[in-house]
């Protein structure tokens, strides 16, 4: 049986303009900004996509 994600807020200081986003997630070709409001469901997708290729 898989366990459930755990998340933890973070606080992340940053000279880029302000953004919606709530997690931005930056690598070496991409970005990934997800935004407030969105599913824990639609989340954990991303996080497992940035898993599996990282």
């Amino acid at each position: 049986m898989e366990k459930p994600a755990i998340f933890k807020k973070i606080d992340i200081m940053s000279s880029l303009p302000s953004t919606n986003a709530k997690i931005i997630v930056h690598l070496s070709n991409a970005t990934v900004e997800i935004c407030e409001g969105t599913c824990q469901q639609t989340i954990q997708a991303v996080l497992s996509a940035l898993n599996s290729i990282c």
